[in-house]
């Protein structure tokens, strides 16, 4: 379960980067 929000909080962040 953490492992997957880490995943989703990782991916969120890139998005910001990425924008």
């Amino acid at each position: 379960m953490i492992l997957l929000l880490m995943s989703i909080i990782s991916d969120f962040f890139k998005n910001i980067l990425i924008s």
